[in-house]
């Protein structure tokens, strides 16, 4: 009988994500790219990692991000640079190699796919 490790993989990339902080990274890299909205969000992201660019500095209400335009814009902005693409393929090299610094993992990928 073959037994099922599907599982125990799961929950093993889950914790290595978890640990190593990542979904707060892409949530911190996506709000950066989406309240600046730059010409190359690519070169921006290595930009931000690398601490060329100090993180945005707000000065809005929450009300202001929940407007319902401002959310489809942002979702178009996001698929037409490829930026869901990139965060998925972040996620799979990530879950799959388990680097010791994911920031740098990230900022390797970027290099690579530029």
């Amino acid at each position: 009988m073959a037994v099922d490790y599907t599982h125990v993989i799961e929950l093993e990339a889950r914790k290595y994500l978890h640990e190593k902080r990542i979904p707060i990274l892409i949530e911190k890299i996506t709000t950066e790219i989406v309240l600046r909205r730059p010409d190359d969000p690519r070169q921006f992201i290595l930009d931000l990692l690398q601490g060329k660019i100090r993180p945005y500095e707000p000065n809005y209400k929450d009300d202001e991000l929940d407007k319902e335009t401002d959310r489809e814009d942002a979702d178009e902005y996001m698929q037409r640079h490829g930026i869901p693409a990139l965060f998925q393929t972040f996620l799979t090299e990530t879950i799959s190699r388990k680097p010791a610094d994911p920031k740098q993992a990230l900022i390797e990928l970027l290099g690579l796919l530029s």
